[in-house]
């Protein structure tokens, strides 16, 4: 069941609605905020997961999945298959990459501490920021839009 929108602000003709997970105790671990258009379509995906979640002996399973899900609902079907090795490598549970690990799966492992990825309809961004308690995963995923008006 997804997460509901824990609020929602409105800035410039788009709204920002941010989630909360479900459970309790991953709520001030994971930061998850969309940016609607007045079509209600989306614009950006920010999700921010602690490092101390994505390392976490047990509960790292769930900022594996948080961000799995989140990206796979919010992907255009056209780039999703350009994030197919990110998604198989997140159904892993090594802590360090393989060599053959992709730029995002190294960045996610903290390993790298930035990679974008261009795709057909979209931009992904994941960034290491922060130290020590407050190291986190800043996760974005920009779409692009066609023109209004179908333009020549």
């Amino acid at each position: 069941m997804p997460p509901r929108p824990a609020a929602s602000a409105s800035r410039g003709g788009h709204t920002i609605v941010s989630y909360a997970p479900r459970i309790q105790r991953l709520r001030p671990l994971v930061s998850v905020r969309a940016t609607i258009d007045r079509e209600q379509r989306l614009l950006v995906l920010e999700l921010v997961l602690a490092r101390r979640l994505i390392e976490h002996s047990t509960d790292g399973v769930f900022a594996r999945d948080i961000l799995r899900r989140g990206l796979r609902a919010a992907l255009p079907a056209g780039d999703l298959a350009e994030l197919a090795p990110l998604f198989a490598e997140l159904e892993r549970s090594e802590t360090r990459p393989p060599p053959d690990a992709s730029p995002a799966y190294r960045t996610f492992l903290g390993a790298q501490e930035r990679c974008e990825q261009q795709l057909p309809s979209s931009l992904l961004r994941l960034e290491n920021a922060g130290r020590d308690e407050a190291a986190s995963l800043r996760v974005t995923l920009a779409l692009r839009r066609a023109p209004e008006g179908g333009g020549d």
